[in-house]
This record gives C-alpha cells, sequence and structure tokens, in this order.
C-alpha cells in the first residue's frame, strides 16, 4: 500500500541516460536551486530572529505565526487542484506526438524504460500534486505547533528547531516552484513541437 501512495515520489528518479546536461538541468530544478535558495531564506530568517526576538513568549517574529506563512498555505492550497487539472489535460491532450518515445534526449523511469511526454508530464505533475498537499499539511501541523507559543527556555534550541524546519519546508517548497516552471516550460513550449 505505501509503494501506491509513494508512487508519485518515481519522478525523482527520472534521468537522462544518454545526456548528462539534461541530467544537470533536472538536478538543478529538483535539489540545487532549492537548496540554494533554502539557504538564503533561512539566512534571511535567522538574522530577522537575531535582531528582532526580544523574548520567548513573543512568536510573532517567527516565519510560522505570521501572515506570510499564511500566504504560504493558501498558496499550497490552491496548488492541488491546478495540478489536477494539468494531469487531466495531460492525459486528454490528442497528439500522437504525445504517446511516442522521446527523440534526441530520451528519459527514463527508474524501472530504466524510456519515457514519452505524456508519460514524463504526468509523473512531473502527480509529483507535485503529492508534494503540495504534503506541505500544506505538514505546514498546518507546524503552524498549529508555534501557535500553542510552547515556552523553551533555551532560546538557542529554539532557534534551531525554527532553522531545521524552516530550512526543510523551503527546500520542498523551492522544489515544488522549480518543477512546476519546468513543467509550464514543457506545456507551454516543447510539448507542441514535433
Amino acid at each position: 500500500m505505501s509503494r501506491e501512495i509513494l508512487r508519485p515520489c518515481d519522478y525523482l528518479w527520472i534521468s537522462w541516460k544518454d545526456n548528462p546536461d539534461e541530467n544537470k538541468k533536472k538536478d538543478r530544478m529538483d535539489w540545487i536551486f532549492p537548496l540554494f535558495f533554502s539557504l538564503i531564506v533561512c539566512l534571511i530568517l535567522f538574522t530577522v530572529y537575531q535582531l528582532n526576538f526580544t523574548c520567548l513568549n513573543s512568536c510573532k517574529k517567527v516565519l510560522f505565526n505570521n501572515d506570510a506563512f499564511n500566504v504560504i498555505l493558501n498558496f499550497l492550497q490552491t496548488m492541488p487542484g491546478f495540478y489536477i487539472a494539468a494531469l487531466a489535460a495531460i492525459s486528454t491532450f490528442n497528439n500522437p506526438g504525445m504517446d511516442k518515445d522521446m527523440v534526441g534526449s530520451t528519459p527514463i523511469d527508474k524501472d530504466r524504460k524510456k519515457m514519452t511526454r505524456r508519460r514524463f508530464l504526468a509523473q512531473s505533475f502527480s509529483y507535485l500534486t503529492f508534494l503540495s498537499i504534503f506541505l500544506l499539511i505538514v505546514g498546518a501541523i507546524i503552524k498549529y505547533f508555534f501557535s500553542l507559543e510552547i515556552v523553551i527556555t533555551n532560546s538557542n534550541l529554539f532557534l534551531i528547531i525554527y532553522l531545521i524546519l524552516s530550512f526543510i519546508l523551503f527546500i520542498f517548497l523551492f522544489q515544488l516552484i522549480f518543477i512546476t516552471f519546468y513543467c509550464l516550460y514543457y506545456l507551454g513550449d516543447r510539448i507542441h513541437l514535433p
């Protein structure tokens, strides 16, 4: 059962066996850019925390208790519907080229099978749907625990927990954004090329 639930994560194992440049491009979208931007956000959060945090009970300066985090959660609420609509459009898009193996640079799945454009995009949007639902649930749980304003007497421990949670959350949030941009490139341009 868990294999079926986690099946959308198979997107992460898509690779190009004959084109290392495409692999690098996908690695940048999947991990390098998200890690880099997550690190920048965490450095900003650390700076804000150090400059403004005056007492342990004042959690309003922490991102998870701020309106900015509500904006992120609202964004995540709308994304699964968009991704599911994209999956439906890809499934019904009537173009014979969608069901042929990609020519030139052909991606392969984790089972080492060549992928069609339809399958590549379907796996991409399937992963994005999974990721957006997962991030929404995790974000709501984090928001709930930070809204309790549990007093942690050791401010360094609080800061470490806060930054680790922020770093992990933003890695996957930026991954969601960059993979979405990558898929929009495919939908807007590559899907219409022979």
